[in-house]
């Protein structure tokens, strides 16, 4: 599964990841090779990150309905409970 991105988003991810070698690694990187180093992280790496953020929300959602019940019910109380003496 590749993701597919926005070309705007696209851009602004080849601007930082080229500083990002730039500065950090000390290796200037042309367009094209940063596009290619984007695509090879969008098929290796990619679908592992989004994988990840699919099983961290089913888990959030199973939490939230495990928990579900403790937010629904209302307290039942009857207006003509004893009075206290």
């Amino acid at each position: 599964m590749t993701i597919k991105l926005d070309k705007d988003l696209e851009l602004r991810l080849i601007s930082s990841l080229q500083r990002y070698l730039d500065e950090e690694m000390d290796h200037q990187a042309s367009q094209l090779q940063t596009q290619l180093l984007l695509g090879f992280i969008q098929q290796e790496i990619g679908p592992h990150i989004y994988n990840q953020a699919v099983t961290d929300v089913q888990q959030h959602l199973h939490q939230q309905t495990e928990e579900l019940n403790l937010h629904c019910y209302a307290i039942a109380k009857s207006y003509w409970a004893p009075k206290g003496r």
